[in-house]
């Protein structure tokens, strides 16, 4: 549980307020709060990462870049 005393307020254009009541409407979200602490976690949990290509991908990757001519053989 969070505390009070770790939350702060931020000022959100009612317009964004009203369109994430709608969104929230028969979903397990019961406060704006919510989703919005949910969907900032998964932006930041997820920014930049992605899954490294693995050894064959990256070949696979490198043959079609030739087949299309856009990587030259060594």
């Amino acid at each position: 549980m969070i505390e009070d005393s770790d939350i702060i307020k931020v000022p959100l254009p009612r317009a964004i307020v009203d369109k994430i009541k709608e969104r929230i409407k028969n979903t397990e979200f019961n406060t704006v709060s919510e989703y919005i602490v949910f969907v900032l976690k998964e932006v930041l949990e997820d920014k930049g990462q992605r899954p490294a290509l693995t050894e064959e991908e990256e070949e696979q990757v490198k043959l079609t870049l030739k087949k299309l001519g856009y990587l030259k053989d060594e």
